[in-house]
């Protein structure tokens, strides 16, 4: 059976599978699209997962470490998630967090970052650029795999 924390780190590669999904082959300008009605654009979204990871990354390492960091690119910001998913995973790992800690960093952060990399798919088919559906529970996802180098789908949607 699993550990709570190996459990963790499969949903951080999953996390960054299921962004480079939504991301990959992007058209230009996609970051600042704007769907209207005070959504935020994929560039914002980015940003705000970010903010989210440095949150989960406080409370997994138990430092007070920040990471304030504004004005960044699109694709910048993207980088910026891959790293940060590397830091919790990391600190996963050197730190072992109580299950309670888990539960709640899961619970918050880590889902939160989840909902919004569905709003960027989303975004993409308003934008007029959907992105091709795929049987996720083939998708090619390793624990400790949370870099920006992500496997294409394995099966497409329906398979």
């Amino acid at each position: 059976m699993a550990s709570a924390t190996d459990t963790i780190r499969h949903y951080l590669a999953t996390l960054a599978y299921r962004l480079q999904t939504a991301v990959r082959g992007a058209p230009a300008g996609f970051g600042g699209f704007e769907a209207g009605h005070g959504v935020r654009t994929p560039h914002e979204i980015v940003h705000h997962m970010n903010d989210a990871l440095t949150s989960a990354h406080r409370h997994v390492s138990g430092t007070a470490h920040t990471d304030p960091q504004s004005d960044l690119a699109f694709d910048d910001e993207i980088s910026r998630f891959h790293e940060l998913l590397a830091r919790v995973d990391g600190a996963l790992v050197e730190h072992s967090p109580e299950e309670d800690i888990l539960r709640k960093v899961f619970q918050g952060p880590l889902s939160d970052a989840m909902t919004h990399v569905g709003q960027i798919a989303m975004l993409r088919r308003m934008a007029g650029s959907s992105v091709r559906g795929q049987n996720f529970m083939a998708a090619n996802v390793k624990i400790g795999r949370v870099g920006d180098k992500q496997s294409g789908p394995r099966k497409p949607s329906g398979k």
